[in-house]
Formats: C-alpha cells, structure tokens, sequence
C-alpha cells in the first residue's frame, strides 16, 4: 500500500545517494492506477531540505 500526503498517493525510493518520489492518480478507479503522474528525484541534502519544510 502506498503512502498518501492528503489524498496523493506516493512512494519514495531511495538508489545510491538520491531519492526518487512518485505521485499517482488519486481516483481508484483511474483507468491505470500505477500509472506515475509526477516524478521527483533528488538529494539526500534535497530531501532533508524538503522534509524539514513540511515539518
């Protein structure tokens, strides 16, 4: 099961010393509801930064 922020759901990856966050379609019944809608990748000091703003 994926994570949500509101109603968006997400996954986040990490591969080496980035970090990979895709958006899905929020309606369960999209037609492909794996489909990636948005895709962020960024850095672990990109991340903090990002984290420490929704704080």
């Amino acid at each position: 099961m994926r994570d949500k922020i509101g109603e968006r759901p997400y996954e986040i990856t990490k591969n080496g010393g980035l970090y990979t966050i895709k958006f899905y379609p929020m309606v369960k019944t999209a037609k492909n509801p794996d489909r990636v809608l948005f895709c962020l990748t960024v850095s672990k000091k990109e991340f903090d930064s990002l984290a420490a703003k929704i704080k």
